[in-house]
């Protein structure tokens, strides 16, 4: 008799744990089956990349530089190519063809990149000495003299990569040479710049740039953008640290163009 408690306990635990299983199992079948949170893609804006105006010339002793229209078409295409491939890459931008502009249309757009390349120029001169001091000074707005574009791309950004590059000559790497060898200081001479900018078409602002420069001698070059490599790795340089503008920023506070 004394064991019928015993049992009854041990029925009931028995019991309670069948139960525990089963609500247990009940709630992992539930958690299974739930849908997951839906999350919000963010929509890509639309970027126009502009006529690029690099240029690549070839250097000669004693007849300054010409420039060469196959290297600079094969510049101009690699250049583009690595920037629509940069700005997708980077997810807020999906690169759209530029349609055919008309004759006035290209005319204002010429017009309307000197007065970027000005503000983009006035900017890069906040990267150096005493000069972070007047940054509040810096105006990055150009106007509406481009809102033809946003109205016949709809996109709401618009490219702009400018630059140059000088290849030395045959005759001016033995030059270099022979002075080398007879202890004469060497200058370049020759080399690359490439500068981008993108312009908030939204705004009439332009919205971030950055430029980097290479050196050239003895024939021998940090930066060739008639490759198509050498063209992504300037890029992509160029773009890692969007949106901030680097000659905007400083140690202490990184300074963005935002809207």
């Amino acid at each position: 008799m004394r064991r019928t408690p015993v049992l009854a306990i041990g029925l009931m635990a028995t019991l309670s744990l069948i139960a525990t299983t089963a609500w247990a199992d009940g709630n992992d079948t539930a958690a299974a089956s739930a849908p997951a949170p839906e999350t919000t893609a963010l929509t890509p804006h639309k970027v126009v990349v502009l006529p690029l105006t690099f240029t690549v010339y070839q250097g000669s002793v004693g007849a300054g530089i010409e420039a060469v229209p196959d290297w600079t078409t094969d510049a101009r295409r690699n250049l583009e190519a690595a920037a629509g491939v940069a700005l997708k890459a980077h997810g807020d931008f999906e690169p759209t063809p530029l349609p055919e502009l008309s004759d006035d249309e290209q005319a204002v757009l010429r017009e309307e990149l000197g007065l970027v390349h000005q503000v983009v120029a006035s900017g890069a001169t906040f990267g150096y000495g005493e000069w972070h001091k007047h940054l509040e000074n810096f105006d990055p707005e150009i106007g509406d003299g481009l809102n033809f574009l946003h109205e016949k791309t709809g996109a709401d950004y618009a490219v702009v990569i400018d630059g140059m590059q000088i290849r030395q000559s045959g005759g001016q790497i033995f030059m270099q040479i022979a002075l080398a060898a007879a202890g004469v200081a060497v200058v370049g001479g020759a080399g690359a710049t490439v500068s981008m900018a993108i312009i908030d078409l939204n705004h009439q602002t332009v919205h971030w740039f950055n430029s980097t420069i290479g050196v050239e001698a003895l024939g021998i070059s940090s930066m060739d953008v008639r490759s198509a490599d050498s063209a992504q790795k300037v890029i992509a340089g160029l773009m890692k640290n969007y949106p901030t503008v680097k000659a905007l920023s400083s140690a202490a506070d990184a300074h963005t163009l935002a809207h």
